[in-house]
């Protein structure tokens, strides 16, 4: 799990909240879906677990 540890200050408060949620990963020409779990979430986003790799910044759509 990724420490609360943050190099530059957040825009806003993140709240703990685990759910289960399935995630949209653009990856050029093909979309593709995992599952995943929320760690927590904010008014700008979310801290998200996934099945598969994702890199920092990458782009998600939250589907379910």
């Amino acid at each position: 799990m990724i420490p609360d540890a943050y190099a530059v200050p957040r825009r806003s408060e993140r709240k703990p909240v685990r759910k289960a949620i399935v995630l949209m990963i653009d990856e050029g020409d093909l979309d593709a879906r995992c599952a995943g779990m929320t760690v927590d979430v904010s008014d700008h986003g979310a801290r998200v677990e996934a099945e598969t790799a994702l890199t920092p910044g990458q782009t998600l759509t939250l589907v379910q």
